[in-house]
């Protein structure tokens, strides 16, 4: 955990070892803890000789080599004497012969020799200020200032000229290297967004990385967090891990010691590949159970020890926050409330955060804690611990929401699950008891069972959001005119939010009539018999909305549409759990799109159960 419990000096040293003068004492706040990694390390894979000593030889690659060689033999070269091995290409590119490798044991493992910061300032041709805000965020997130390198001769064509500042650099090592080591693992990398771990290319040969990364990464650091306003550029950094390794394979196993992993193997090219996952945290499932309004909840579980909350997993949104004991709300007495003094892995960033909805708002602050979801720990995950909310999340059950949809920019830092999970899904069950329905979803698998036939995919209208292009709209064979172009799937709408012009249209030709004493739902008759059908074409896709999907009974004898009108701003559409509960829906974030199949069931009937009132549960 990182405290600001105590002031160092930042060092004008390369390596951070000895001070010169008074000058060189500029006081930050920093970790008063030794390294957390480097203790997980030596508890791991310091000392496991299985590991160091481990090695795979593939049958089927030795069958291939020696197959290789008998034809080389065969062919009769003048070169079969004389191959060049591996070794001997490595001992030509390197100045320094290599060392032979040993067996390993606890005392001659592979380790970090000194980690390298280097950030490139092409802007620093332009402009003073845009050197002083790299320096400064270097000297920032490593506390020792650093060193500037300038160019060695002309580029005319850049404008360059000898001696130019164009970069900047900071050695690491000892201690300073282990505790810019924990931040880079357990604050900055779990919350950069698409980061799937060391390339498989990475590495020289000789147990050397260098990873390189955008300037988001950057920001995230605590330290620049705290002076972002004060830094007017922000710009991309490549960190070079130097280790004691003779060979990349032993170098990833170190860096595997210090939670730097390599990448998950995801088939991005065949979507087979996605009914099966090869690690635990890509296989899933979650129950959840619907209130009389169609909302949805499922359970996880935060902080040390774990304590459950139900929340609403939405599409729509991209913040994961919970209630907490820090609002003074009395209304919050009645739900389950997230204590950070209660948990002893909680950690403050001091961060805050706000998230609006169609429905409302609310706001709050930013903590780091574990996360728990079936019996799946997720550590380090960024929670938003809310202060201040709407009155519309006093009249739900939920004492959260877990934001599944695209983040913008910094907001990645709430979206756990968006991070670690490239393909999700919702499943629907046409059954009800008391007035509720179940339903499933799934972590980073597509289970068959749910569908029947073929998944029908649909491409997102852009990147970076789960919205799709909306090509027609047909009610029985007439083509109808509406504004909007696209529509948005929100597992955390009930029924379907359109603007108000589309909504009243809409409405208009199914029959149904604007309630007085609401704006924003419609009444239509219960009886589905001869009722006009909804055609949505979606992309390529055609979606049938039949009757008895959007005539939603309020109680035994009343009837609402599920066309509703919640005074959008933008042309969208907002299709929610009533329309998803006739598909099994894939949400795929790898390939940007998102795939509809049959439920392997009845269609679904809408019941909303009695809307004016809440049953609330603690």
């Amino acid at each position: 955990m990182f405290r600001a419990s105590l002031l160092r000096p930042i060092l004008n040293s390369k390596t951070a070892s000895t001070t010169t003068s008074n000058s060189a004492f500029r006081f930050l706040l920093s970790r008063r803890e030794f390294s957390r990694l480097h203790d997980f390390y030596n508890n791991t894979i310091r000392h496991d000789i299985t590991a160091l000593n481990y090695v795979y030889n593939s049958p089927k690659l030795e069958e291939y080599n020696e197959k290789i060689k008998q034809e080389k033999i065969a062919q009769g070269s003048v070169f079969q004497h004389n191959v060049v091995s591996e070794n001997d290409r490595l001992l030509k590119s390197n100045k320094n012969p290599i060392p032979a490798i040993k067996k390993a044991t606890p005392h001659n493992s592979a380790a970090l020799k000194s980690i390298t910061i280097h950030i490139r300032m092409k802007e620093a041709l332009t402009s003073k200020n845009n050197l002083l805000s790299g320096l400064m965020a270097l000297e920032a997130i490593t506390g020792v200032q650093p060193t500037i390198i300038k160019a060695k001769s002309n580029v005319d064509t850049w404008g360059l000229r000898q001696g130019n500042p164009v970069a900047a650099t900071v050695e690491l090592t000892g201690e300073p290297m282990y505790q810019f080591l924990d931040k880079l693992v357990e604050i900055v990398l779990p919350r950069l967004k698409d980061w799937e771990g060391l390339s498989k290319t990475n590495g020289d040969g000789l147990g050397n990385f260098t990873m390189g990364f955008p300037p988001v990464a950057l920001s995230l650091f605590p330290e620049i967090e705290n002076i972002y306003d004060m830094i007017p550029l922000i710009y991309g950094l490549f960190v070079n891990i130097s280790t004691t390794a003779n060979r990349n394979v032993d170098g990833r196993l170190l860096l595997s010691g210090y939670k730097v992993f390599n990448p998950l193997d995801h088939k991005k090219t065949n979507f087979d590949g996605l009914y099966e996952g090869n690690n635990q945290l890509e296989r899933i499932k979650i129950p959840l159970l619907s209130d009389i309004h169609l909302n949805y909840y499922g359970n996880i579980g935060i902080g040390t020890p774990a304590k459950t909350f139900r929340v609403i997993f939405d599409t729509g949104s991209s913040k994961f926050w919970i209630r907490s004991v820090l609002s003074e709300c009395k209304t919050y007495k009645k739900y389950r409330r997230y204590d950070p003094n209660s948990s002893s892995t909680c950690q403050h960033l001091y961060q805050n955060f706000k998230q609006s909805y169609v429905s409302g708002a609310v706001e709050g602050v930013l903590v780091k804690d574990n996360l728990e979801i079936q019996q799946t720990r997720i550590g380090n995950s960024t929670i938003g611990i809310s202060t201040v909310q709407s009155d519309f999340f006093n009249n739900i059950e939920t004492d959260g929401v877990v934001g599944l949809g695209y983040a913008r920019s910094l907001e990645s830092r709430t979206s756990t699950l968006q991070n670690l999970y490239k393909v999700f899904s919702f499943w629907y069950d046409d059954a009800q008891r008391n007035n509720r329905h179940k339903a499933e979803l799934i972590f980073g698998q597509v289970d068959k069972s749910r569908f029947v036939g073929e998944i029908a995919f649909v491409p997102v209208a852009q990147t970076q959001t789960w919205n799709l292009l909306l090509t027609q709209v047909k009610i029985d064979k007439s083509n109808i005119k509406v504004k909007s172009k696209a529509v948005l799937l929100d597992t955390g709408t009930s029924l379907m939010a359109l603007p108000r012009n589309d909504s009243i249209l809409i409405n208009t030709y199914i029959g149904s009539n604007l309630l007085n004493h609401n704006n924003t739902l419609f009444e239509i008759d219960c009886n589905t018999h001869g009722k006009k059908v909804v055609h949505l074409k979606i992309g390529n896709s055609t979606f049938q909305i039949t009757p008895d999907i959007y005539v939603v009974r309020v109680n035994q004898t009343h009837c609402i549409s599920a066309f509703g009108n919640y005074n959008i701003k933008e042309e969208l559409w907002i299709l929610g759990n009533v329309f998803m509960k006739k598909y099994y829906t894939v949400f795929d974030k790898a390939n940007q799109q998102i795939g509809f199949g049959m439920q392997s069931q009845n269609q679904a009937k809408g019941y909303f159960g009695d809307c004016h009132k809440s049953s609330t549960q603690n």
